[in-house]
């Protein structure tokens, strides 16, 4: 039984025909952190602490961003991140389906993309023996110049300073070549050689040319057609190498059905042809997948009779082959035998012998040789196929003994990619232990490891850190460290989950005392011969975090823990202080974090299934004052006590008492607006526009009685009164900002960032001269990193790059320290505090308190819950400026509040301590 169509790269990509959500620019930013791994599905919630980036959301690998085609060494199996970036255009693209080495260090490489690391270039490019790419080299093998090209590379061949090219095309370097064409391979210039393709039967498909080979003078051609120049000929041709004049030689391939098409997908030669692919017939005789024909007379250019060679496939499959290697007296094939990736066929008597290679590994693609070494002294295959974990498919390369069968122990992961859709599917390889291996095809990322739902990246080398002691068994949907960084809380659609970051490992929430392992988890997998993780680094063995008196239990009868399951929705939120754990789904519940005992429940946040996306925590300031305030974002529609809110609420952090707070969104019906992004930002200026609550959603069309052009808006965070920050002059589209980061300047203005790409001016709402060309479902602004991490799911999303999952850019602007001129140190005409320099900071920050006349002033530091920690100056002050150390050696992590407070005057500004 032949294999299922959805094999073959195009017709699988077909199904995938959709556009990615990212929004591309005309240029593409440095990556802030080149190095950032990535993950292979859509990252839902990310948090930083110290130099550890936190990955939650639906992946299960993480990895290197190499693109469409990697460059591994042989020893390590460590990509080479300084080579080019070539990516797929889009979700229907082939990927890398090429690679030919130029015999001088170099390489050509064929498929479908269109730039390369940046560069504008489509589907075949040649690589320098330095790494870079050839500017003379330019042949842009597409359908249809004008004005979108497309088209793509399916095969190359090197032979005698010619470079044979086979695809999907009309032009090359301009001129009319139909999906063949001959290249000079040093200045790319087309030769004569020329041929037509057709297929005129019904259904009509559109011809190409899958595979190609050059013997002798004969240059042999795979592909969907019927037809060549006019003559019938069926799958397969041969041509005058020179000419591309049809030779007499006739192979013709049929299949079973006689309205489908036949061809072949692989072929190689030695004193006959062999070929494998989609046919049942080769001219009239039965063969089952694969066949050996005669080869072109070099006379009269007649052959291509069957022979009797005709193998069976022991199992119920056919014997079809993704690529094919002679070596010896075997016929080498990559596909699928009875469930082995590779098989061996005896040339002599068509024997065939799956080699299952490695337990777990199955659907061989492509097949390169290594003759040096081995060990054998046979050399070494390195075959590209799949590795399956359960359910899931991830493509491999792995090194194969030709004497064995057996895995030598050298297999290098990649991404599957979107619904499991991405594989290797080309292999090459320089000969001798210094060669380097390239593997192909439409991963975005090779070299990587199996991260289940959960990842830390080192952001000082980008590269995931060792796996926790076990796996997830479902999606996270938010995460949050505590203000110290020892303790990571995630949920799941399931339950809540503690990741104890000294130890490594996670249990879950409220179950403190369980010594099996809970339904949360899973044991994790490893590939075979794979080392021991690594143990967690040295700074991750500090002690236990300081303990804190249990908060007030408001609800003390019938509160639970253990995953609150009346709580726990599609989407959640987490807020975290020293004592407190804060979490909204379907409802809100607040924790006290040392017993993990529930304090207080409110039900009814989210309603008819539509939960909550976004819980910010605010120290002094706010409906809460003092107490803080807990911000809401999501699908709200009536909190309890039958308070209607729309999109945004506010609840009392120590009670859950809903304040009366109201954005006052107008919903517009059933399906209405959701509230998405939540970020805080201090400004100067004079009255409510100091500080500034920034929200975003989605269908927020109308706002306190006014019409709003874009989804995005300002309110005093007190008294929800909206502020006249409006970006609807300067952007024509609704925004639709699901998440929000907001960076304020020394100078005292700010930087709103949407999940969705934009920069925004905080006192203006004018958009930044910034393209980040990037988008995702949610963003996180480090500071200390000098990057904006944005996740969600995105391929493609900076040019040249190919990330997936999540990726780091550089910010708007670079905000330095400020400098104080002769002429600034004159008395000021105001009160007003400077934003804190350094900040985040470890050890010490400098605030400036600016005074118009003497008076007393007290300047202290709050947490987030109000409680006064440290004081910086109470007593008088002289008119002028004022430099003010803020001292945190003795703070735990978090977030703080300065609040200055004298005659007449209030000001605060937010900090931030990391360790």
């Amino acid at each position: 039984m032949r294999p299922s169509l959805h094999l073959l790269p195009s017709l699988l990509f077909a199904v995938c025909s959709f556009a990615s959500s990212a929004t591309l620019a005309q240029t593409a930013p440095l990556d802030a952190i080149p190095n950032l791994w990535v993950a292979d599905n859509t990252v839902r919630s990310m948090d930083v602490v110290g130099d550890t980036l936190y990955l939650g959301g639906d992946f299960e690998y993480v990895g290197p961003p190499t693109g469409n085609l990697a460059v591994l060494g042989k020893t390590t199996g460590e990509p080479d991140l300084s080579s080019l970036r070539f990516d797929a255009v889009d979700f229907n693209s082939q990927g890398i389906r090429a690679v030919v080495l130029d015999g001088e260090g170099g390489h050509y490489v064929g498929g479908t993309f269109r730039f390369v690391s940046g560069e504008q270039q489509y589907n075949l490019a040649h690589v320098l023996a330095d790494g870079t790419l050839d500017p003379g080299f330019r042949p842009d093998p597409v359908v249809d110049a004008d004005p979108f090209p497309s088209g793509s590379v399916s095969s190359l061949v090197l032979e005698g300073g010619v470079l044979y090219v086979g695809g999907e095309f009309d032009t090359v370097a301009g001129a009319p070549r139909q999906n063949l064409a001959a290249l000079d391979a040093n200045t790319g210039a087309v030769l004569p050689l020329q041929a037509t393709f057709a297929y005129p039967s019904e259904p009509a498909y559109v011809p190409s040319v899958w595979t190609i080979l050059v013997q002798g003078s004969a240059l042999y051609v795979g592909g969907i057609f019927t037809e060549v120049s006019g003559q019938p000929r069926s799958g397969i041709v041969a041509l005058d190498a020179a000419t591309g004049t049809v030779l007499p030689w006739r192979a013709d391939l049929t299949d079973e059905n006689p309205n489908f098409f036949a061809f072949p997908y692989a072929l190689a030669a030695g004193s006959t042809l062999y070929l494998s692919g989609f046919f049942d017939f080769v001219r009239g005789q039965a063969r089952d997948g694969i066949a050996e024909v005669t080869l072109a007379d070099p006379v009269t250019g007649a052959g291509g009779e069957p022979t009797l060679w005709a193998p069976v496939e022991p199992g119920p499959n056919s014997l079809y082959s993704f690529d094919l290697l002679v070596s010896g007296s075997f016929v080498y094939g990559a596909g699928s035998y009875s469930g082995a990736p590779l098989a061996r066929i005896s040339r002599e008597t068509g024997a065939v012998e799956p080699l299952f290679v490695a337990a777990g590994l199955s659907s061989g693609r492509a097949l390169a040789l290594d003759p040096v070494g081995g060990p054998s002294d046979e050399g070494t295959f390195y075959l590209a196929c799949d590795r399956r974990f359960g359910s899931d498919r991830f493509p491999v390369v792995v090194g194969v003994d030709p004497a064995t069968g057996q895995a030598t122990g050298y297999e290098v992961l990649a991404a599957p990619g979107f619904i499991g859709s991405d594989y290797l599917g080309t292999v090459a390889v320089e000969p001798g232990p210094e060669g380097r291996l390239f593997a192909g095809g439409t991963a975005v990322s090779v070299g990587g490891v199996r991260r289940s739902f959960l990842a830390a990246l080192d952001l000082t080398t980008g590269r995931a850190l060792p796996p926790f002691d076990d796996e997830l068994v479902g999606s996270v949907l938010d995460l949050a460290a505590s203000p110290d960084g020892r303790t990571l809380y995630l949920s799941t659609f399931f339950l809540l989950g503690v990741l104890d970051v000294p130890t490594w490992g996670i249990r879950t929430f409220g179950r403190p005392e369980a010594t099996a392992a809970p339904p949360l988890l899973r044991q994790r997998l490893a590939l075979p011969g794979a080392s021991p993780p690594a143990e967690p680094p040295a700074t991750r063995t500090a002690g236990l975090p300081p303990s804190g008196p249990p908060l007030e239990e408001r609800h003390a009868a019938g509160g639970s823990a253990g995953g609150t399951p009346r709580v726990l929705g599609n989407n959640s939120a987490f807020a975290v202080t020293e004592r407190a754990l804060y979490y909204c789904g379907a409802g809100c519940v607040a924790f006290d974090r040392q017993t993990e005992a529930e304090v207080w429940l409110t039900l009814g946040a989210g309603i008819i299934g539509r939960d909550t996306n976004v819980l910010l925590l605010d120290g002094p300031g706010g409906p809460g004052g003092g107490g803080g305030t807990l911000y809401l974002s999501g699908g709200l529609e009536e909190l309890p006590l039958g308070q209607p809110r729309a999109a945004f609420a506010a609840l009392d952090p120590r009670t859950g008492d809903v304040f009366d707070w109201d954005v006052g969104v107008t919903d517009p019906g059933p399906g209405g607006s959701i509230g998405g992004g939540v970020a805080w930002l201090d400004r100067d200026g004079e009255g409510p526009e100091e500080p500034a609550l920034y929200l975003g959603g989605d269908q927020l069309f109308e706002v306190q009685g006014q019409r709003r052009g874009t989804d995005l808006l300002a309110v005093d965070p007190e008294t929800a009164a909206l502020l006249p920050w409006d970006p609807d002059p300067f952007v024509s589209v609704r925004l639709g900002a699901l998440a929000l980061a907001a960076q304020q300047t020394a100078e005292g203005g700010g930087v709103v960032y949407t999940s969705n790409g934009y920069a925004l001016d905080a006192e203006t709402a004018e958009p930044l001269a910034w393209e980040p060309a990037v988008a995702g479902g949610t963003v996180l602004l480090s500071e200390r990193h000098e990057a904006l991490f944005f996740g969600g799911f995105f391929r493609n999303s900076l040019r040249g790059s190919g990330h997936a999952g999540v990726v780091a850019v550089e910010p708007a602007a670079a905000f330095p320290p400020p400098v104080a001129s002769e002429d600034e140190a004159a008395t000021p005409e105001r009160a007003a505090l400077s934003a804190a320099h350094p900040n985040p900071f470890r050890g010490t920050a400098t605030v400036t308190l600016s005074l118009p006349q003497a008076q007393r002033v007290e300047v202290a530091l709050f947490d987030v819950l109000g409680r006064r920690v440290a004081v910086l100056h109470a007593g008088p002050l002289s008119g002028g400026e004022h430099a003010l150390t803020l001292d945190a050696t003795a703070l735990p992590s978090g977030v703080y509040v300065v609040r200055a407070q004298g005659e007449g005057f209030s000001a605060s500004r937010r900090v931030t301590v990391v360790r």
